[in-house]
């Protein structure tokens, strides 16, 4: 998994999804929007490299990886990441825009994970 997200695994789902928004539903239209105005792509790319980053740190946690190939594959997607980022701010609405569209989730609903982002 960690390398499928090194290389933008979510972007492709994207892809797909965005292969033809007006084919969209009133909710999913609404994010396609949303995420194609907070930067398309990067959004996918702070989910997933965030996820590895979570990911390899679990996976050195269940000893399946070691120190140091834990705190490498989180070194290389903190480097994409600042490089693609300005700011936090930036970074933090793309990631949950990302698991919005991830979990398929609503960020306009009240009652989401993400409401109000």
């Amino acid at each position: 998994m960690l390398p499928k997200l090194m290389n933008g695994r979510s972007t492709a789902q994207w892809e797909e999804f965005a292969a033809d928004p007006e084919a969209l539903d009133a909710d999913a239209r609404a994010l396609y929007d949303e995420i194609t105005r907070a930067g398309g792509e990067r959004c996918f790319r702070a989910w997933d490299w965030q996820r590895l980053s979570f990911i390899s740190s679990l996976g050195y946690l269940c000893e399946w990886l070691s120190y140091e190939e834990s705190l490498s594959w989180c070194l290389r997607a903190g480097q994409k990441l600042q490089a693609l980022f300005r700011s936090w701010d930036q970074f933090m609405r793309c990631y949950l825009l990302g698991y919005c569209f991830w979990a398929r989730e609503d960020p306009a609903d009240g009652d989401s994970e993400t409401a109000d982002i």
